[in-house]
């Protein structure tokens, strides 16, 4: 079409000769690269969080340990200044029940915390699965729509989303494989997984859950699960997955690491369960040397674990043990070289001597049945 001054010519059109792709591959492979630390400790953020708002310090509402240990032994102050008063023998037993109540809770709170991580392990492996599953598709159509000369960059970009949500699962290794006499750029993919195939090109290979035949530690609830290749030809489970990062790696040491670096929830179990046996224990002892009103005696324990045993141990009420028998350079050496040797139980310092105990866990522990059935008991 003329213009109007007669200058020259418009509107001769454009002609599209193709749409190119393009993207930055150091980038990409940047992103998932950094993407799998942000998924591992994207998951470890929230479990610990979760574990802040659980113990409760420094506690705003009143509930907090601090709180329920001030009450009993501001229970256990008033009882001495008028140790026949039933008012405040009943005060304290309250107290105690409370305080028991507070180990029972977080140890409840603890051992769900670990069931639901199984529980979001098991989901995450689906997700493994379903994403390999969609980007071996996603292969096969690119495949098909690039040795056939077409530009395939709308299901490329679907891929590469699917490689990054991927990413943030499990710690991948992408490559992308020039197809050698390919005269358009055709390319295969493969994704593994510490050197193991997860997507090769247009096969793909699942993982699967397996019941843990052993237990890791001894707060290892049932039903916990390992992750493990499927065996392509069986149909069964292969070699366990090798996960070094990611939200599954997150997950699994949450939910298993009772030492170490990266410690989990069975850490903080277990350090609940210590401190409830010792605490228990140093408190029966002093309470087993004294004696209740109206000829009630001694040697009543006042918490119901661990148990004691008079007739066996008459001194404290638990086994005194031989100090020629241990070993190590320091209190820490020396609980953890006889732990190891005595699994199931643990020592404690009462001035210079050593006692053993079993372990106690936080959810079994109560006020003794002596305690409940007579405030004359309470020595």
């Amino acid at each position: 079409m003329p213009t109007y001054n007669g200058s020259g010519m418009v509107g001769t059109g454009t002609e599209v000769i193709s749409t190119k792709r393009i993207r930055d591959e150091y980038l990409d492979y940047k992103y998932w690269s950094e993407n799998i630390a942000l998924g591992e400790w994207d998951v470890k953020r929230t479990q610990l969080e979760e574990l802040e708002r659980l113990f409760n310090e420094p506690s705003q509402t009143g509930s907090g340990f601090n709180k329920v240990m001030s009450d009993f032994y501001d229970a256990i102050s008033d009882l001495s200044k008028s140790p026949g008063d039933l008012s405040a023998r009943k005060v304290l037993i309250n107290r105690g029940i409370s305080l028991a109540n507070y180990f029972n809770n977080m140890a409840n709170h603890l051992e769900k915390m670990q069931s639901d991580l199984n529980d979001a392990v098991k989901l995450k492996v689906d997700e493994v699965n379903a994403l390999a599953k969609q980007i071996r598709e996603l292969n096969q159509q690119i495949y098909t729509m690039e040795v056939g000369g077409d530009m395939a960059n709308d299901l490329r970009d679907q891929r590469n989303l699917l490689i990054d949500q991927l990413s943030q699962l499990v710690d991948i290794e992408v490559q992308e494989i020039p197809i050698i006499g390919s005269k358009d750029g055709a390319t295969t993919l493969r994704i593994s997984i510490n050197g193991d195939p997860l997507v090769d090109h247009l096969d793909y290979n699942q993982l699967m859950v397996v019941p843990r035949d052993h237990r890791k530690n001894y707060l290892d609830a049932i039903n916990l699960v390992d992750v493990h290749w499927v065996n392509p030809k069986t149909g069964e489970a292969g070699a366990k997955l090798r996960c070094q990062s990611g939200q599954l790696k997150a997950l699994l040491d949450m939910r298993d690491n009772i030492d170490g670096t990266e410690k989990g929830i069975p850490y903080y179990m277990d350090q609940l369960n210590r401190f409830t046996t010792v605490f228990a224990a140093r408190f029966n002892i002093q309470h087993g040397q004294g004696y209740g009103l109206s000829g009630a005696g001694n040697h009543i324990p006042f918490f119901n674990l661990p148990p004691m045993d008079y007739a066996s141990y008459p001194d404290m009420g638990y086994e005194k043990v031989d100090p020629a028998s241990l070993t190590g350079a320091s209190d820490s050496e020396i609980i953890a070289n006889y732990e190891k040797a005595n699994p199931g139980k643990m020592i404690f310092r009462v001035g210079d001597d050593w006692y053993a105990a079993s372990i106690v866990k936080g959810n079994e522990i109560d006020i003794s049945d002596g305690i409940k059935n007579s405030l004359n008991n309470i020595a």
